[in-house]
């Protein structure tokens, strides 16, 4: 997923002509984040928060899963959303989806230490709303 998540980032920036510097003022983010994103040797190791992504999503008017590279179709921004109600919204996801907590620790990048963390305030990395996504079948915009 970072690797996705990176050259979608740098196919976007591009197109619209943002340099790092445009794009972190643009999304209000740290330069030093963006160069890393827009570096080819950043792409692999590119990750960002949800709320860093869910910035981005907003300069470049796409969806979520557009942004991390699991979707080709452009889709529409997210509405604004607080990063951090996901935390409190992963039980009622799980059950919709027909999954439990503990599945999701198994079969996920996700662990106990992530969701202490999501609970104390702590942020939660796009490639863990990737893995769960992919783990309830459904797009990371349908998360949020």
């Amino acid at each position: 997923m970072a690797s996705s998540f990176g050259k979608r980032l740098r196919s976007l920036a591009a197109a619209a002509s943002l340099s790092a510097a445009d794009l972190a003022a643009a999304a209000g983010l740290p330069r030093a984040s963006a160069e890393l994103w827009l570096s080819p040797e950043g792409n692999a190791r590119a990750d960002t928060t949800l709320g860093n992504a869910l910035a981005l999503c907003r300069v470049f008017s796409c969806s979520l899963s557009y942004l991390a590279g699991t979707s080709d179709v452009f889709g529409a921004c997210p509405p604004p959303c607080d990063p951090r109600s996901f935390v409190s919204r992963l039980p009622v996801l799980l059950n919709k989806f027909g999954k439990t907590l503990h599945g999701m620790l198994r079969n996920t990048s996700v662990t106990d230490t992530h969701l202490r963390v999501w609970k104390s305030g702590g942020p939660v990395l796009l490639s863990d709303i990737v893995s769960v996504a992919d783990f309830l079948s459904c797009t990371p915009d349908e998360l949020l």
